[in-house]
């Protein structure tokens, strides 16, 4: 009955069995002291424990007693049965009396006592040296999720289930540990374990957590009920109600004619029900600080920042010695721009516990930080290495201040301010910054509300990213997080992002992808569907794809109700609706039309799939795509230009979002280079137009559709042109030169008197060359003492340079 989850019939059970006996066994009294725990009835298993104890005061029976009693909050009680604990130890050892069960207490004992990890680890090791056995492996696969080493831990649930396929410990642990590292295969193990046990409380917790990801409140709060039918004071379910009572849109105050007239009065008071929640648990247990933790989290995992911090800075009052609570306000209050005040946190955290990873990264990027330059205003606020700050930073702060003006009045909103923005030379250390771990490659910005922080270009190979369109995307984050006070899920907002940064650039936005297909096997997503991809994506895919579906139903949403309903839609959501009945509401549409709508607009937005073939990684199906290609290339072969960019065209148009190396166009542009005549040269120019205008990371070909202008002295449209290859590679030295170049040609003295003092930081092995080109700009400007500096300067690092010996004489001859 117990190992099936039925523990009110296993207790029983047990109860019977002992009134049936003159002396129980002591593994029965242990069993009842856990069933009684196990039920709620924390009080009546401590003293069953104690009887236990009394009859054999083992280490391991003082441990487990010991840990009963933190969990009531009776922590003197707890330390007094540790160190009877340790005395037992030592007089067993003398007897060379330690048993396995009691060796692994006596590791139990240094983790509660707050023993350095290494240590406890060496003391289960020499264990493991001993004994291959189940209970060694579930230790330290325990103190590995105690101190987030998710990969130890993993392996040693892992071992143990070798001994023990059905063992409930190490399934629970291996499915905690896939859950908090974001494994899909916890749905695996999820499935086996409620097999086994239907009712296993940690496994119900984890189910909790994953609906509250996905913003499933209802389903989360019905697996918590489960577990507090069984234990009404099972603190971590209770953490975690109060966390759905917090996340519940009623738990924001309202303006009565703002309710759904079907919301009934119970469902309205869900703020007073949390905090009737908090005074339950603390009354069972004054020092759990974990609760205001444990919510504070999953705020936080709905970016509710502010309210993140309250919770943590509670949790704090309440134990201030707890390193996981002083790492998660200190990360929390990075994600509010709060660099200060959470260094103080996060230098507390690692001294607590020197072996915290995310601790150590953060600290270390805390320093690198240090030596960015700071720019900007009241508005503004941008750190970032020295070179990216002169390169970049007059060129973010005017594409901000174009992005604020335009969004503040569009979505009715007005920024708290300054927005920080916080640029990365090295991607490990943006990732560190803004989740405490390096990798996810994916990643190009992060937006926290009124904090972005994102890659520099130099973090990527050239040709990777557009600083751009990342930063305007990001911007977009600002607007509407803030607009919504954070309470708008991750889709819609992601969603917006991708709508937005599209309309203003036909180049940026979500591509489809041929390998969206296996996704949209299964069909076409619902509204209901869109966060699944982001709290819980299967793959990369899945993710890409979820970016792309956003997207497309915030274009739909927009195209079908207007615009004016997106915005309403948000004011709802600021409010507290949830963001399906926002939008279903400020549309004045029944929802099934809604997803209907939506369904139909996704089939005509992915019909050129069809067009491709059966499969990428098949060469045996073909498609009409395949076919146009492949009769581009044989045109080539057979010299037939004008056929080869028919069938290139062709190719384009039967599935535009193709944006690789060899795509249509590109492969047209190629051809086209190869032919000097003037109308090959107009064709040329109107297909790398095309590529510029539909690619957002063609660089190249912006460069070369650059030099094609200015080679008909067409300097306005070199110029343009030539911005499209800045906003993916700025610190290339040949598109900067291009770029001052044009500029200078095009009579836009100081921008390109800017761009030549930026190449000699860029690229100084040629900077003589650009400080004569910049005093010669100078001159034009008629700043002659401006001239005559930068001329000096040159003349100092290579005096025999005539150019500018010459040059020098012309500006002594010039009037200041």
């Amino acid at each position: 009955m117990w190992s099936g989850g039925r523990y009110v019939d296993a207790l029983s059970a047990v109860q019977s069995e002992l009134r049936s006996v003159a002396t129980p066994s002591l593994s029965l009294q242990r069993d009842l002291a856990e069933l009684l725990f196990l039920n709620g009835r924390v009080d009546k298993a401590i003293d069953a424990q104690k009887a236990a104890v009394s009859r054999h005061p083992l280490p391991s029976d003082l441990v487990r007693l010991a840990e009963y009693q933190r969990y009531r909050g009776r922590w003197r009680d707890a330390n007094t049965s540790l160190k009877r604990a340790l005395g037992q130890v030592r007089l067993l050892a003398e007897y060379d009396a330690l048993t396995e069960r009691e060796w692994i207490a006596i590791g139990r004992i240094y983790e509660l006592q707050g023993t350095d990890a290494k240590i406890v680890l060496a003391h289960y090791r020499d264990l493991q040296s001993q004994y291959n056995s189940l209970e060694a492996h579930i230790a330290v696969g325990g103190l590995g999720l105690a101190t987030y080493a998710y990969d130890l831990a993993a392996r040693e649930y892992a071992s143990a289930l070798e001994i023990d396929a059905h063992n409930q410990d190490a399934l629970t642990g291996l499915l905690t540990c896939f859950h908090e590292s974001g494994d899909p295969r916890a749905e695996e193990i999820a499935a086996r374990l409620s097999e086994i046990n239907p009712n296993h409380p940690q496994a119900l917790t984890i189910a909790a957590r994953r609906h509250l990801d996905l913003g499933k409140l209802d389903a989360a709060e019905e697996e918590l009920n489960r577990v507090l039918e069984t234990n009404p004071v099972h603190l971590e379910a209770l953490a975690l109600k109060a966390s759905v009572h917090f996340l519940r849109p009623n738990a924001i105050q309202h303006d009565a004619s703002q309710l759904d007239a079907s919301q009934d009065d119970a469902s309205q008071d869900d703020a007073s029900q949390l905090d009737a929640t908090r005074a339950r648990v603390l009354d069972f247990n004054p020092r759990y600080a974990e609760f205001d933790r444990i919510v504070g989290e999953i705020a936080a995992r709905h970016y509710r920042f502010e309210e993140a911090v309250a919770f943590l800075h509670a949790a704090f009052e309440l134990d201030d010695e707890d390193p996981r609570i002083r790492l998660d306000l200190a990360v929390n209050l990075l994600r509010l721009g709060r660099d200060e005040e959470a260094r103080h946190h996060l230098a507390s955290a690692f001294t607590a516990d020197p072996y915290n990873v995310h601790a150590f990264n953060l600290l270390e990027v805390a320093d690198e930080m240090d030596t960015f330059t700071t720019v900007g205003n009241g508005l503004w606020r941008l750190r970032m290495p020295s070179l990216e700050a002169d390169v970049l930073s007059t060129g973010m702060l005017a594409l901000l201040s174009q992005a604020s003006s335009h969004y503040e009045a569009l979505y009715n909103v007005t920024l708290s301010r300054p927005v920080i923005v916080q640029m990365f030379r090295n991607h490990d250390s943006f990732m560190v910054r803004s989740t405490g771990l390096p990798g996810n490659a994916g990643h190009l910005g992060i937006c926290f509300g009124g904090l972005i922080t994102m890659d520099s270009p130099r973090a990527r190979p050239t040709g990777a990213a557009n600083w751009r369109q990342v930063l305007w995307h990001e911007f977009v984050h600002v607007i509407t997080l803030q607009k919504t006070k954070n309470r708008m899920p991750r889709w819609l907002s992601e969603g917006i992002s991708v709508f937005e940064e599209t309309r203003l650039d036909p180049a940026w936005g979500q591509r489809l992808d041929p390998d969206f297909r296996g996704v949209l096997a299964s069909g076409y997503p619902a509204l209901a569907d869109l966060e699944s991809y982001f709290a819980r994506p299967g793959s990369a895919t899945e993710l890409m794809f979820g970016y792309f579906a956003a997207g497309e139903f915030v274009a739909f949403y927009v195209d079908a109700y207007g615009f004016d309903a997106l915005v309403r839609s948000l004011d709802s959501i600021r409010d507290g609706h949830t963001a399906a009945t926002a939008l279903v509401s400020a549309a004045g549409a029944a929802a099934d039309d809604i997803d209907t709508g939506f369904g139909e607009h996704l089939r005509r937005r992915c019909e050129t799939l069809r067009n491709l073939p059966a499969a990428a990684d098949d060469a045996s199906t073909d498609g009409p795509y395949s076919e146009a290609i492949r009769a581009g290339d044989r045109a080539v072969e057979e010299g037939d230009t004008q056929s080869a960019a028919e069938a290139y065209r062709k190719a384009f148009s039967l599935f535009p979002d193709t944006r690789g190396e060899d795509g249509p166009l590109r492969r047209l542009a190629r051809l086209l280079a190869t032919d000097s005549a003037a109308a090959s040269t107009d064709s040329l120019i109107a297909v790398l137009t095309q590529i510029v205008s539909t690619t957002s990371t063609a660089w190249e070909e912006a460069r070369q559709l650059a030099s094609l202008f200015a080679a008909r002295d067409d300097w306005s449209s070199a110029g343009e042109v030539i911005e499209h290859a800045f906003a993916v590679a700025p610190f290339h030295a040949g598109v900067l030169a291009e770029r001052a170049r044009y500029a200078w040609k095009s009579g836009r003295l100081s921008d390109a008197a800017t761009d030549y003092h930026r190449l000699v930081t860029v690229d100084p092995a040629r900077q003589t060359e650009y400080r004569l080109d910049r005093a010669q700009v100078l001159r034009e400007m008629d700043d002659i003492a401006g001239a005559r500096r930068e001329v000096v300067a040159l003349l100092e690092l290579t005096p025999h340079y005539w150019k500018a010996q010459s040059l020098l004489l012309e500006l002594s001859e010039t009037a200041p």
